[in-house]
């Protein structure tokens, strides 16, 4: 039993990441300053990465006071969710799959034929 349950969560889990389509873009700061980037008013220094859970983006400074911004988590990018399942954004972005009908139960896509 725990030998099929654990082969369900592999199959499940390279599912779930061959379905997701990750985001990421270059942007330029405002002011074009090459001391620093700005993002949402915050101010990251070249060559070091801040997360904004509340957007969920990753953003890189360059060196040239360019960005590199990417979505995680929720936001990595477009997801098909098994049937049943519904994802939902939890803490710092986590991405959760849900059952559809009840958001409070972890989603089970064996119940639904998801893993036929």
């Amino acid at each position: 039993m725990k030998t099929t349950t654990a082969l369900a969560c592999a199959i499940i889990m390279c599912l779930v990441i061959g379905m997701v389509d990750s985001y990421c873009g270059s942007i330029t700061s405002p002011g074009n300053n090459p001391t620093n980037c700005t993002y949402g008013g915050v101010v990251v220094a070249l060559n070091s990465t801040f997360t904004d859970y509340k957007a969920c983006h990753r953003i890189s400074c360059n060196t040239d006071g360019s960005m590199f911004v990417c979505g995680i988590g929720f936001h990595a990018g477009v997801f098909g969710p098994p049937p049943g399942c519904i994802m939902i954004q939890g803490d710092k972005c986590e991405a959760l799959l849900v059952d559809v009908m009840d958001h409070t139960k972890k989603c089970d896509p064996t119940l639904y034929g998801g893993l036929g």
